[in-house]
């Protein structure tokens, strides 16, 4: 890896956010990606006796830009394929993968973040797929909700244009972690529980944010700074959780949680907690320009979430020495 022995040096226990650890950190996750998927295409090619250098060439002029969602979601695609021994499935991910120019693999460096309606693209349906259990075929599409759209997308810029004033650090860093906001409105997105989900984020379309704004909501900057706040922060964990696992727990011990109705491991509360501590960062820094009346009452909310699922990591979480370094220095923010 590039820069191997600058990220060797990296301070990964720091709860602040700094936009130079998140960019080496994305480059070594994307490395990874990319390196898996080369020996997936191996594994492939072995098996259908086939050669594929042109995709192999693709992959490896992509480390030279900065990678999108869709690649992390191919790898995560082929990767499901072979691990189930599944033929069929490999070869369409590879015929899918073949279609693509090598662009369609880089960030666009020209925007902030790239917005994109949830149907807009085969490859974020089957994101949606993947993260949330949904049933696409009852997703309504029309112009209402196509303006509604519109609007979540200038709010959110507004809210990126406040937090470059407030905290430019943490806007610096979600611009690396997050470069395509994938947007729906109502109750399109559903999670496990059937309750909306509001935000959502995952190893499988890494850089990629899913954002589902109730349209009948009233505080829109407020809702919007928190799950940029939150799901960016959860990147953050994801990307260290590839160096140290931070949390050696069973995954079968399972906890309240301050956030789910359903008990969850430890390492789902670990990560509640830091995303949590980034949320009240950016309430504590923005707070001059947020409703006031909203903010209180939210601020109190996330307090207590937080302050709950510290004590839980705290009393029952077993660590590695960067995992505990991390709680530690959350321990700040336990008021």
């Amino acid at each position: 890896m590039e820069n191997s022995e600058e990220f060797n040096k990296l301070d990964l226990s720091q709860v602040d956010p700094n936009h130079h650890t998140a960019s080496l950190l994305f480059n070594y996750i994307s490395q990874k990606t990319i390196d898996s998927l080369l020996y997936l295409i191996e594994v492939y090619e072995d098996y259908f006796k086939v050669e594929l250098n042109e995709i192999k060439e693709k992959l490896r002029h992509s480390l030279k830009e900065k990678v999108n969602p869709k690649l992390f979601f191919f790898h995560h695609a082929l990767k499901s394929a072979i691990e189930s021994q599944d033929p069929n499935s490999a070869t369409a991910v590879i015929k899918h993968f073949e279609s693509y120019s090598i662009i369609d693999f880089s960030v666009d460096t020209s925007k902030r973040i790239s917005f994109i309606n949830l149907d807009d693209e085969e490859w974020v349906l089957e994101c949606a797929k993947i993260s949330a259990e949904i049933d696409t075929s009852k997703w309504p599409h029309n112009e209402t909700e196509k303006v509604f759209l519109d609007e979540i997308r200038k709010i959110t810029e507004d809210v990126l244009l406040m937090l470059d004033k407030h905290h430019r650090e943490l806007y610096n860093e979600i611009l690396v972690y997050v470069n395509t906001v994938v947007l729906s409105c109502d109750e399109r997105l559903m999670g496990p529980l059937g309750y909306p989900l509001l935000g959502g984020t995952s190893v499988s379309y890494h850089g990629a944010l899913f954002m589902q704004i109730p349209s009948d909501y009233i505080f829109f900057k407020e809702l919007i700074l928190e799950h940029l706040a939150h799901e960016a922060a959860h990147i953050h964990i994801n990307s260290i959780l590839a160096t140290d696992p931070l949390v050696l727990n069973d995954i079968s011990e399972l906890y309240t949680s301050s956030v789910r109705k359903d008990p969850r491991p430890i390492i789902g509360i670990y990560h509640t907690m830091f995303v949590l501590c980034r949320v009240l960062m950016a309430f504590d820094a923005c707070r001059v320009d947020l409703n006031d009346e909203y903010i209180s009452k939210q601020y109190a909310d996330v307090q207590d979430q937080f302050n709950r699922a510290f004590l839980t990591c705290e009393k029952n979480a077993k660590l590695t020495t960067l995992g505990l370094s991390i709680l530690e220095n959350c321990r700040a923010y336990f008021r």
